[in-house]
């Protein structure tokens, strides 16, 4: 029998135009868990919807959320749902 693929990320945020508190919520999330969590955004100069990026770095979408656990949806969170992710990783 053979163990589950480890995912490279356990939470990837890639869509663009969060509501303002759930991105600042995930982007709190990302500082503490820069290799747990990744919180992608537009890229700078580019109108290329097929990639997405944080900091310098370029991910191409939507492939990147094939290699995370979850992909966290703003249309399926809340304040309380930000709140559990925090929970989930800290224990």
């Amino acid at each position: 029998m053979c163990c589950r693929e480890e995912r490279a990320w356990l939470l990837v945020a890639a869509q663009v135009g969060y509501h303002i508190e759930f991105r600042e919520e995930l982007s709190l999330l990302s500082d503490r868990f820069p290799d747990r969590v990744l919180l992608l955004d537009k890229c700078d100069g580019t109108t290329n919807s097929s990639v997405r990026c944080r900091g310098g770095d370029v991910y191409p979408y939507p492939h990147i959320l094939q290699v995370s656990t979850v992909e966290f949806l703003g249309a399926l969170g809340s304040q309380s749902g930000v709140s559990v992710w925090q929970h989930t990783l800290v224990g």
